[in-house]
Formats: C-alpha cells, sequence, structure tokens
C-alpha cells in the first residue's frame, strides 16, 4: 500500500498540486511512509532539507529512532530542541510544533526558504492556531498525515457567512492540505490494514520502482 501512496502523491504533484493528505489508521506505518517519502524528495532533489512536525514528545522521539533506523547514515537526522545552534546541519528536521511557535521562535531561527518540504504528523491537531501559522510561514511543499482528519464541510453545501466560512476553513484538514473535495491524496483503512496484515510500522526500505525515480528535480 505504500506504493500506491506514493504513487498518488507522485500523480498530484505532477498536476501541480504542493499539499497532499494522507489518512491512515494508526498503526498502519505512516511513519515508515514519511521517511519513503522524505527520501524521495531529498534523492530526486526537489527538497534539500525537510521538516518534519509532530504534536508531542513521544512522537518527537518515536520519530528520532524510526528516521534514524530507515535511513542509517545515509541523512543527517536531528532533534531541533537538541541542536538548537547546528540545526542547519540536519537534512531532516524533527521537532514539536510547541518547540517552535512558542514566543514565534521559528520566525527568529529559520527563514522561509529553510524547508522545501513540511511533513506534519497528526495534522487534525497540529494545525490549529499559531501551528498552522507555523506551517503557512514556509512556502513549500506540505503533507498531512492523520488517522483523523476534520471535515468540517461535510453535507454543506452552500455557507453565506464569510466568518463561518473562514472559521471552518482555517480547522478543516482537508481545505488546509489542498484536498478541498474531502477527498484525500491517499486513504488507508484499519480494516485494509488488517486485511493485508501490515498493521505495524515496521522497518524494511519501501521500493520505490515502479513509481518514482531518481532524476534530479522530478518525481517520474
Amino acid at each position: 500500500y505504500q506504493i500506491s501512496a506514493i504513487n498518488n502523491l507522485i500523480r498530484d504533484f505532477k498536476k501541480g498540486k504542493s499539499k497532499f493528505l494522507f489518512t491512515m489508521a494508526t498503526g498502519t506505518g505512516k511513519t515508515l511512509l514519511s521517511a519513503a517519502i522524505c527520501k524521495l524528495f531529498l534523492k530526486t532533489s526537489i527538497a534539500k532539507r525537510v521538516l518534519f512536525i509532530v504534536d508531542r514528545i513521544e512522537l518527537e522521539k518515536q520519530a528520532e529512532e524510526a528516521f534514524s533506523s530507515y535511513f542509517k547514515k545515509e541523512y543527517e537526522i536531528q532533534v531541533f530542541k537538541h541542536k538548537k545552534k547546528n540545526w542547519n546541519e540536519a537534512k531532516i528536521l524533527i521537532s514539536t510544533s510547541q518547540s517552535l511557535t512558542f514566543n514565534e521562535k521559528y520566525k527568529k531561527i529559520f527563514d522561509p526558504m529553510d524547508f522545501d518540504l513540511i511533513i506534519v504528523d497528526e495534522a487534525h491537531r497540529s494545525i490549529i492556531n499559531s501551528s498552522k501559522e507555523l506551517i503557512d510561514y514556509f512556502p513549500c511543499y506540505k503533507i498531512g498525515l492523520t488517522a483523523t482528519p476534520k471535515n468540517y464541510f461535510k453535507n454543506i453545501k452552500n455557507i453565506n457567512d464569510p466568518k463561518e466560512y473562514e472559521y471552518r476553513a482555517l480547522r478543516d484538514t482537508f481545505m488546509i492540505f489542498g484536498c478541498e473535495e474531502g477527498v484525500p491524496t491517499f486513504n488507508y483503512s484499519l480494516e485494509e490494514g488488517l486485511d493485508d496484515g501490515n498493521k505495524r510500522d515496521d522497518e524494511r526500505e519501501i521500493s520505490l520502482q515502479g513509481g518514482p525515480a531518481g532524476s534530479r528535480g522530478h518525481l517520474l
């Protein structure tokens, strides 16, 4: 299923999209897929540096361990709070949203062009208020990951009140990650995971054959 997810990403990339949403049940391999996407963007030189955002310290540690296991020594992986002065040595920088948004720290430390790809874990929680401002600060490719996307426009045809529309749009996971019609870039349910026998993160590298190739600057 990871290959299908990446192929959907490539499909939408070719259409000119810069935002993507993956809705996947908890435990079906979001971290492994994230690592494969990071490798894809770095290998093809679409991205020179990636920011991976989580909303809890436990997830920050899990991401560091999973990425380090996946990449070995292929790319420099750092947690922002451990390398605040040398963060720019990393190819993949991991951080909680809180570490970056406190006192708008990200505006003082980062240039808007410092990251070419941002991946947001638990995107339904990580895009509210100051965290959304953090993500909007960087004009780059953005990918949201969540098991429970928030759809504030479901079963609603017309909203005449601009304030109500704005309220919903600022909280709608699909809208924020470029899926205005309420359809994610890729969806993988718990039932599909159980049927496939894949309901666990593992350290196997995803083969990208048949998907992205390594030509510079292109997702093929």
